[in-house]
């Protein structure tokens, strides 16, 4: 119960995607935090998800453009931001895991929560 209210060390970044088309900042948030997907199979549907870099990183999205991510992981993920050309912000944040599960929870943006 401690450990679930301690604050710990999150890096809260965002994305500056204003120069992107809109065809490559939907290729970029599908890249980054995952997609998902409804297939339908005759009077069946099923719901696919695949995960992006930054859930695989532990990340959580919080808007169309940015996430937090445990500062341990952030240099990973700033290296994939990087590598595509991408502007970026970032600033020190400090989150209890109760936080950011309501986060999770409020947020209409995560699919893995």
């Amino acid at each position: 119960i401690i450990l679930r209210n301690l604050r710990q060390s999150h890096v809260l970044v965002a994305v500056d995607t204003t120069p992107m088309k809109v065809r490559d900042r939907v290729a970029l948030r599908e890249e980054l935090f995952g997609r998902e997907m409804v297939i339908l199979r005759g009077p069946k549907a099923y719901r696919v998800s695949t995960e992006g870099v930054i859930s695989q990183l532990g990340g959580i999205r919080v808007g169309d453009d940015a996430f937090v991510i445990p500062k341990d992981k952030a240099e990973d993920a700033l290296n994939e931001l990087k590598k595509r050309g991408l502007r970026y912000f970032t600033r020190e944040v400090f989150i209890s895991q109760e936080e950011i599960r309501r986060i999770k929870a409020k947020s209409p943006f995560n699919m893995y929560g």
